[in-house]
C-alpha cells in the first residue's frame, strides 16, 4: 500500500472513475470528483495548491484525501470545496478507513513542508477521520484536535420507507399547508416542480444564478455564489452524471420563477441552495421543489435526505432527525503550533460574537462591505 501526494490536476482527472467509486460507496455527494474538481478549476483561490493525497493497494484506488493549501507556503491545509459545501472529508473504501489515515498521515508528515494544520468542515460529528488522523501522524507526539464550532443539519432518513405512508403519518396542518401552496401555483399559471432533464441543465442553473442573487441582494448579498462558485455551477451538467445532479424547477409566463439544486450520491440526496423570484412568494415555491425532491427520493429508494447546515424552520417539515457538524482541526505538535491554536481560538470567538448579531445588522452590515468592494 503507498500513498502519494498530488499536485496536478491531471493526475486527479485520471483517477476521477475510482474515486467517484469511493464517494458513491460512503454516501458522500460533495465528495464526487464532479463536483470537487470544478470547484478547483473556477473557484479556489488565487494561488492556491493542490495537495491531494491517493492511497493505492496495488493498481487499485482505495482512498482519497482532496486537500489544498490556499495560501502557498502557509501549509494550512483544506479540503476541495470547504465553505461551498459540507461534509468534505477523505472517502476510503470501507473497512480500510485506518489504512488510508496511516498512508495519509505518513505521507503529510515527510512532505518538504508539513502541515501546521488540516482542516475538517462541516463534517459530522461522528466522523473518525480527525481522530484517525491524529492517531495515524507518526513519531513520539500525537497533534492536538482544536474544535472551532459545531451546528445542526436536519435530515431525513427515508431507508425502507414507503412516502405514501410517510405523507400519512404527517400531521394534518402539514397536509393542508401543501395543498394550499399548490392551489396558489395554479392560480398564479405556474407549472411544476419539474425535474430537469439533462439538456435543459445549463438554462435552469444560469436562471439559479439569477433567482438567487435576487432573492439575497435585499439582505445585503450572498455568500454562497462567488462569480468562481458561479462558473463552478455553470460546468457541472458536464461533470456530473444526471442522477449525481437533481435541480427541481417551477416555471410560468415561460420562465424559470424557481430553482432549487441537490446532488445524490450512495443513497444520500443533499440540498445544496437555492433561490425564487420574490413576485411567487406567496407560493412558497421552495419548499414545493424541497417537497417533491423529498418525494423523488422516496421513490427512488434513496437513504436519506440532507437538508443541509442550519436549523432554518422550514428544514423542520421535513426533517425527523438532525446531524451535527463539526469544524475541526488537526494541528501537528512542533514549532507554530501554540499560535496554530490561538488562530483556531480567535475564529470560534468571532463566531461566538457573529453568532449575537441581530439579523438586521448583519445585513446593513453585508450592504456596507460590498460597497466598499467596488
Amino acid at each position: 500500500m503507498r500513498g502519494e501526494l498530488v499536485e496536478d490536476v491531471a493526475k486527479l482527472e485520471s483517477a476521477r472513475s475510482q474515486w467517484d467509486e469511493l464517494a458513491i460507496a460512503a454516501g458522500r455527494p460533495y465528495a464526487l470528483s464532479g463536483w470537487m474538481l470544478p470547484w478547483w478549476r473556477n473557484a479556489s483561490p488565487e494561488g492556491a495548491r493542490l495537495r491531494t493525497v491517493l492511497v493505492y493497494d496495488g493498481d487499485d484506488l482505495i482512498g482519497v484525501a482532496p486537500l489544498y493549501e490556499p495560501v502557498p507556503g502557509g501549509r494550512w491545509l483544506r479540503f476541495l470545496a470547504s465553505g461551498t459545501s459540507t461534509s468534505v472529508e477523505p472517502v476510503a473504501r470501507s473497512g480500510r478507513e485506518r489504512e488510508v489515515a496511516d498512508a495519509l498521515a505518513r505521507v503529510l508528515a515527510e512532505s518538504t513542508e508539513v502541515p501546521i494544520a488540516v482542516a475538517f468542515e462541516g463534517v459530522p460529528h461522528d466522523s473518525p477521520w480527525p481522530d484517525l488522523l491524529r492517531e495515524s501522524w507518526p513519531g513520539g507526539k500525537r497533534p492536538a484536535v482544536d474544535d472551532e464550532r459545531r451546528t445542526a443539519a436536519p435530515l431525513l432518513d427515508i431507508a425502507g420507507r414507503d412516502h405514501v405512508a410517510w405523507i400519512a403519518s404527517q400531521s394534518s396542518k402539514y397536509r393542508k399547508a401543501m395543498r394550499r401552496r399548490r392551489r396558489r401555483l395554479d392560480d398564479v399559471g405556474g407549472r411544476g416542480p419539474i425535474l430537469v432533464e439533462p439538456a435543459d441543465l445549463a438554462n435552469a442553473l444560469g436562471a439559479f444564478v439569477e433567482l438567487h442573487h435576487a432573492r439575497w441582494n435585499s439582505r445585503g448579498g450572498t455568500g454562497a455564489l462567488s462569480p468562481g462558485v458561479e462558473r463552478m455551477v455553470e460546468e457541472l451538467p458536464r461533470t456530473l452524471a444526471p442522477e449525481h445532479l437533481r435541480v427541481w424547477v417551477i416555471e410560468a409566463g415561460g420562465r424559470i420563477v424557481a430553482a432549487e439544486i441537490l446532488l445524490a450520491a450512495g443513497g444520500t440526496v443533499s440540498s445544496w441552495l437555492g433561490g425564487f423570484d420574490d413576485a411567487f412568494a406567496d407560493c412558497e415555491p421552495s419548499i414545493l421543489c424541497l417537497d417533491e425532491a423529498v418525494r423523488d427520493a422516496f421513490v427512488r429508494g434513496e437513504r436519506c435526505v440532507d437538508f443541509g447546515p442550519g436549523a432554518q424552520g422550514f428544514k423542520r417539515r421535513w426533517a425527523e432527525s438532525e446531524q451535527l457538524l463539526r469544524w475541526a482541526h488537526v494541528i501537528p505538535a512542533g514549532r507554530g503550533a501554540v499560535r496554530t491554536r490561538g488562530v483556531v481560538r480567535a475564529k470560534r470567538l468571532r463566531r461566538f460574537a457573529a453568532e449575537r448579531i441581530p439579523d438586521r445588522q448583519k445585513t446593513l452590515l453585508k450592504r456596507v462591505l460590498r460597497r466598499g468592494d467596488r
